[in-house]
C-alpha cells in the first residue's frame, strides 16, 4: 500500500496523470484498488499504467541501484501501453467504414482511390524520431513515399500525431487525390475521432491535423493493425540514418520491394 499510494514517487506519479486518489485511509491495497477501479472506471488503463510504473522504478531501485524521475518512469509505461494497444485494441468502426481495421495485411482503398499509410518511431538514445510514409493505388501499386526525422521528439504518442500532421501537409502539397490515411496508432486516431477539446501539446497537434484535413476534400482516417502497416513501419525505422528527409517517386526503394511480394 504504502509504495504505491502513500510514499513521496507515488503520490507525485498520480498527481503527474491528474487522477484523484480515493480512500486515503484506505486499511489496504486491494480495498484502495477495488475503489479506484469503481470510481475511475474511464480510466482503468492508466490507472493500471500508473501502477506498473510505480512498482518498477522500486525494482529498479531493488535490483538495479537506480532511480528513474516520475516523469521517465510514466513514459515508459505509456510508451508500453501503446505498444500493447496498437497490437490488441480495436478501435469501433465509423459508419460506412469497412472492416479493414480486422485484416493483418495491408487492403487497398476503393477503386480509383489512394491510400496513404504512415507511422512512427522513436529513437530514445538519439532524442529524435522517425517518421514513414507510403501512398499506394486501389492495385497496391506503388505511387510515392517519403522518410524523414523530427528532433527532440521520444514521446511515441507525439511522434505519431507528428506524423498524421506532417502527412497531410505532404499530401496538401503535392498529392490531393489521396483520400484516405491509415495509422497503427490506437491513442492517435482516437483523438481524431473525438469531440471533446483537448489543449495539452498533443491536443494541438491533433487540431492542427484537422484543420488541415478540412483542406483535403473527402480525406477520412483510417486504424490498421501494426502487421498492415509494415511499410511505412520499415520506412520510419530507416529515417534513423538519415540526414535530411528523402522521397521516393515511381518506384519504391529496393528495401521495401519485399513487403509488396507479401
Amino acid at each position: 500500500m504504502h509504495s504505491l499510494v502513500h510514499c513521496e514517487f507515488a503520490q507525485k506519479a498520480w498527481e503527474e496523470i491528474g487522477i484523484s486518489l480515493p480512500l486515503p485511509t484506505a486499511p489496504n491495497f486491494k480495498d484502495w484498488f477495488n475503489a479506484m477501479l469503481q470510481n475511475q472506471q474511464q480510466n482503468l488503463a492508466l490507472i493500471a499504467m500508473t501502477c506498473w510504473a510505480i512498482w518498477n522504478n522500486r525494482n529498479e531501485i531493488v535490483w538495479q541501484a537506480r532511480s528513474f524521475t516520475v516523469s521517465k518512469a510514466l513514459w515508459i509505461a505509456c510508451n508500453l501501453l501503446e505498444q500493447w494497444r496498437k497490437e490488441n485494441v480495436v478501435p469501433p468502426l465509423a459508419t460506412g467504414e469497412t472492416e479493414t481495421a480486422n485484416n493483418s495485411k495491408w487492403s487497398p482503398p476503393a477503386a480509383g482511390k489512394f491510400k496513404l499509410n504512415v507511422d512512427a518511431a522513436v529513437f530514445t538514445n538519439q532524442r529524435k524520431c522517425g517518421l514513414g510514409f507510403i501512398i499506394r493505388d486501389d492495385q497496391g501499386s506503388f505511387v510515392a513515399a517519403r522518410a524523414t526525422q523530427v528532433h527532440g521528439i521520444i514521446d511515441p504518442a507525439l511522434a505519431e500525431a507528428l506524423g498524421v500532421r506532417e502527412a497531410l501537409s505532404w499530401l496538401k502539397s503535392n498529392f490531393p487525390q489521396v483520400h484516405e490515411i491509415e495509422m497503427d496508432a490506437i491513442t492517435v486516431y482516437n483523438a481524431l475521432h473525438r469531440d471533446e477539446p483537448d489543449f495539452s501539446y498533443f491536443g494541438l497537434i491533433i487540431e492542427d491535423c484537422l484543420s488541415l484535413a478540412r483542406n483535403i476534400p473527402n480525406i477520412r482516417f483510417l486504424w490498421t493493425r501494426r502487421t498492415a502497416n509494415k511499410a511505412a513501419h520499415i520506412l520510419a525505422q530507416t529515417a534513423r540514418t538519415l540526414q535530411n528527409h528523402v522521397v521516393w517517386s515511381y518506384y519504391p526503394p529496393l528495401f521495401l520491394y519485399d513487403v509488396f511480394d507479401e
